[in-house]
């Protein structure tokens, strides 16, 4: 866990993305005296990325790691980056107009209890597997609307209420 840590961290973020300090990027002061990071001696941008697919993980793969557009970090801007990038300017303010006003969350994360797991566990892969077959069959016309009465029945059967209340439970503790 340590190792996961530190790759959600600034300093781990920044070594899975760019490699180790000093192999591709240094650190230096900018003309305003911040420290910023600058390619180090034999790196340009158009090899950057072919030395850094030999060094780090971060190179097309899936990896626990910090993501942030945290632009005022010393850890992260190069010496030529604007304070904030254009690109963060733009996706800060689409976000803010067209997601903001309207995002909800449809179904929150929640955690259940080990007793709660317990009762759902019992029924939860044979419930969804013939929840998803029964609603195939359905679109497909091979169950016709009319056995929809035995579809809730045999659900209920199978003890699709309990499955709703424990999840409704979890969704009220999340709720408050």
């Amino acid at each position: 866990m340590r190792w996961v840590d530190y790759f959600y961290s600034e300093k781990g973020a920044l070594y899975l993305s760019d490699g180790p300090e000093g192999v591709i990027w240094k650190y230096a002061k900018n003309k305003d005296g911040k420290q910023v990071r600058v390619y180090a001696k034999g790196i340009t941008a158009d090899n950057k990325e072919e030395r850094r697919g030999k060094i780090t993980p971060a190179y097309g793969l899936t990896i626990p790691t910090l993501s942030t557009d945290n632009d005022d970090n010393p850890l992260l801007p190069t010496a030529d980056a604007p304070t904030l990038s254009n690109f963060s300017k733009f996706i800060r303010q689409e976000t803010e107009q067209k997601v903001t006003p309207y995002a909800k969350v449809p179904f929150p994360l929640t955690y259940l209890t080990k007793s709660e797991q317990s009762d759902v566990s019992a029924v939860e892969n044979d419930l969804k597997t013939y929840v998803e077959q029964s609603v195939a069959k359905f679109i497909t016309g091979v169950t016709p609307m009319s056995d929809w009465d035995n579809y809730v029945k045999t659900i209920k059967g199978m003890g699709v209420s309990k499955y709703v209340q424990v999840y409704q439970k979890a969704y009220d503790r999340w709720a408050k």
